[in-house]
């Protein structure tokens, strides 16, 4: 198999096509579990030296390792600690389902789930309530973090660096009348809902719509996911977002410990 195009790569291509190659022989080397260069070789058609080179190069990202005695080569523990995070947001939807759905038909309100992509809270499950009238969230849905309750509890246990570089990476837009268009505003935000324990969203996304979120924490106690509750405001009055915040809470606990989490760990902030 020809290793290089008839016209040399730019810099760039060049990047990319050391990438590609690196995931063909990984893949390859997770198939046969141990090998040396020659069988890897002959299973990818790369040549001998290229496939010395990007072995190193692995090794020294720590995802494959070398036996010394045999000098074969086999994947490390790394993939899989990759894999497993997927494999965790698969996981993370599957248990939390039925507990929002009887969280749904009891309070009557949504219910939703989401995830942190970056500086956005994506929507990964919607359990419609009871009422006629109530918001409507479509699975998929991207919102930034900041403007949501399920995005608040995403941000609020993140590490300050992390937290900071993602509140200063993008301007600030407002969604519903009470957004926060300030850093410091949201930081101060961010502190109450860590030291309450669940989030509010006061028509901060949404003219008309009030929300409440909680975060799900993994058995390493990151928080991984959240949970919420939405509702139009004209249902949602102080009091009652009081008593579903510590309802949500309650249930965020549960779904945390079927996910591993023990009450003891200290939160951590999420590695995505």
């Amino acid at each position: 198999m020809p290793e290089t195009a008839t016209r040399p790569p730019g810099p760039n291509a060049t990047a990319i096509q050391s990438v590609a190659r690196a995931c063909v022989l990984l893949e390859q080397l997770a198939g046969l579990r141990v090998a040396g260069v020659v069988q890897l070789s002959a299973a990818t058609g790369l040549r001998p030296a290229t496939v010395h080179r990007l072995l190193r190069a692995l090794c020294a990202a720590g995802v494959v390792t070398q036996d010394p005695a045999t000098r074969l080569y086999q994947p490390t523990l790394r993939l899989f600690e990759w894999g497993q995070a997927a494999v965790l947001r698969l996981q993370v939807r599957e248990v939390a389902k039925p507990f929002l759905q009887s969280l749904a038909a009891e309070v009557k309100e949504t219910a939703t789930l989401g995830l942190r992509e970056g500086a956005d809270v994506i929507y990964v499950e919607w359990i419609p309530g009871r009422h006629l009238i109530q918001p409507r969230v479509h699975i998929g849905a991207r919102v930034p973090a900041y403007r949501s309750s399920l995005g608040q509890c995403l941000l609020a246990w993140l590490s300050d660096d992390e937290r900071r570089r993602l509140l200063h990476g993008r301007p600030l837009v407002r969604g519903g009348p009470n957004t926060l268009l300030s850093v410091a505003a949201i930081e101060q935000r961010l502190a109450e809902v860590r030291a309450r324990g669940y989030a509010i969203d006061n028509e901060e996304h949404a003219a008309g719509v009030r929300a409440v979120g909680a975060p799900l924490h993994d058995a390493a106690g990151r928080v991984v996911a959240a949970i919420g509750l939405g509702a139009p405001a004209s249902r949602m009055p102080p009091r009652r977002i009081a008593q579903l915040g510590q309802r949500l809470i309650e249930v965020a606990h549960t779904i945390s410990s079927h996910l591993g989490y023990s009450a003891g760990a200290t939160p951590q902030s999420a590695t995505r």
